[in-house]
C-alpha cells in the first residue's frame, strides 16, 4: 500500500496576505507502507478554485527525490517519494476565496498482481479530515470601496451668481480599496434642498473614465472609476439657498456600500 500527503505553503508576494501574486508550492510524500517494491508511479493532479473551477498548476509534479536509492518512479518498502509543484495565484482565483488541490497516485506491484492507489491527505489531521482530504489554502478576503463627491456650479447664465438656470456638476470617484475585484456598482443618489424638498438630477451618474480599463459597473483592485451627475438649478432649489448632495454606491462584492 502506499500513502499520498500533499502539503502546501506560500510564498507572499509582499502586501502580507494570501491572494493574487502568491505562490502555492506543494510537496506531494509517496510513502511505500507495505512490503514488495512498487512501480511506475503516476500521479493525476486535480486543482480548482472555491467555485470548483478547474485551474492548471504552474509547473510540477515534478520529482524531487527519492529517501533511497530507488529511481524515479519506483519505491521499495518504507521508502518515500516526493515530487514537488506550483500555482501562481491570480486575482480571478483569489476572488473565489480559495485553491484547493488533489493528487491521486498509482502504482504498480511485480505481475500487476497487487497494484496499488491513494488519494493525497492534506498532512493536517486536526481539521477533522484524517484521510483523502483536499490541500486548501484559503485567501484572506478584504471587500471595500471609497467614494467621495465633488461639485462645481459653472455660471450658466453669466450673471456672476448662483442662481436658477446654473448646472451644478458632481464628480464621483469610486475607488476599490479591498483585495477583492467588483462588479455590478449601483447608484443611490439623493439631493435635497435645505427645506427638505426632493430634486432630481439631470440624468443618473455617468462614468467617463477608469484608471485600469475595466467595464462599466466593474473595478479591479486598487482601480477607481469617475462618474459624473448634473443637476440644473431649478426654483424651488434656488428658494431653499441650499442644496445638499449624497450617493450611495453599492457593488455585489458583498452589498458594499461606502
Amino acid at each position: 500500500m502506499i500513502e499520498v500527503t500533499k502539503r502546501a505553503t506560500v510564498s507572499d508576494n509582499g502586501d502580507g496576505v494570501n491572494g493574487a501574486g502568491d505562490t502555492i508550492n506543494y510537496v506531494i510524500t509517496i510513502e511505500n507502507k507495505g512490503n514488495i517494491q512498487i512501480t511506475g508511479l503516476t500521479l493525476s493532479d486535480i486543482i480548482t478554485d472555491g467555485n470548483g473551477t478547474n485551474l492548471t498548476l504552474t509547473s510540477g509534479p515534478t520529482f524531487a527525490s527519492n529517501s533511497s536509492t530507488s529511481p524515479q518512479g519506483t519505491i521499495t518498502p518504507n521508502v518515500i517519494s516526493t515530487y514537488n509543484a506550483t500555482y501562481l495565484v491570480t486575482q480571478a482565483n483569489a476572488d473565489t476565496g480559495s485553491v484547493n488541490n488533489t493528487v491521486t497516485v498509482t502504482g504498480s506491484s511485480p505481475g500487476n498482481t497487487n497494484d496499488v492507489s491513494d488519494v493525497s491527505d492534506d498532512g493536517d489531521d486536526t481539521d477533522g479530515n484524517t484521510t483523502n482530504d483536499a490541500t486548501v489554502v484559503e485567501f484572506n478576503l478584504n471587500s471595500s470601496i471609497e467614494v467621495t463627491k465633488t461639485a462645481v456650479v459653472a455660471d450658466s447664465n453669466t450673471n456672476s451668481k448662483t442662481d436658477i438656470g446654473d448646472i451644478v456638476t458632481y464628480t464621483i470617484t469610486v475607488s476599490n480599496t479591498g483585495n477583492t475585484s467588483i462588479s455590478g456598482i449601483s447608484f443611490n443618489d439623493v439631493i435635497t434642498t435645505s427645506l427638505g424638498a426632493q430634486l432630481s438630477l439631470n440624468a443618473v451618474p455617468t462614468r467617463i473614465s477608469t484608471s485600469n480599463g475595466s467595464a462599466v459597473g466593474s473595478l479591479k483592485v486598487g482601480e477607481y472609476a469617475t462618474y459624473v451627475a448634473l443637476f440644473t438649478i431649478d426654483a424651488t432649489a434656488f428658494a431653499a439657498e441650499k442644496i445638499s448632495n449624497t450617493v450611495t454606491v453599492t457593488a455585489n462584492a458583498g452589498g458594499l456600500t461606502g
